[in-house]
């Protein structure tokens, strides 16, 4: 459950390498990828130590989160980037990401796994769609339907291609 809020800081970054090499500044990249592995490489066998496999995905998670400490301040000075303005993008994401957080953990109380390491398909696919669903509902809440609207400009668009 903490590697949908790690696939959360993940996604919002993607569109930020690109960015980073239109401004003139493709080593931005180079210093991200290098926090994220610093805080990997320092973090990952005692976050595996004291905390087994949550610990990992802790880990991995700050790592993507360290990036953002590269990325963001430098987008600022090239591009003058508002911290608010940021804050305004993902926050509908990152709040969507942690309800799903929060409601793994209540399908967690609601319906224990006997076989944690190997749950049953049938089980799977209830977990994915239902926080798939809490994702979307979060995002939609949060942004004030600015996904669902994106979305439906995008199909219009294709179908007139």
């Amino acid at each position: 459950s903490i590697l949908c809020v790690s696939g959360v800081l993940a996604a919002l970054l993607y569109p930020i390498a690109p960015l980073s090499i239109a401004i003139g500044k493709p080593q931005l990249q180079l210093h991200a990828v290098l926090a994220s592995a610093a805080v990997q490489i320092v973090g990952l066998v005692p976050g595996l130590y004291l905390a087994g496999i949550r610990g990992v995905a802790c880990v991995v998670t700050m790592g993507w989160l360290a990036q953002y400490f590269i990325y963001v301040p430098a987008l600022r000075r090239a591009i003058g980037l508002r911290y608010n303005a940021f804050g305004r993008a993902v926050a509908p994401a990152l709040l969507a990401g942690a309800a799903m957080l929060l409601g793994n953990e209540q399908l967690e109380v609601l319906f224990p796994s006997t076989a944690a390491s190997h749950p049953s398909l049938g089980r799977l696919l209830m977990q994915t769609g239902t926080l798939t669903l809490v994702f979307l509902l979060m995002h939609e809440i949060a942004s004030r339907g600015r996904l669902l609207a994106q979305a439906s400009r995008f199909l219009r668009t294709a179908k007139a291609a």
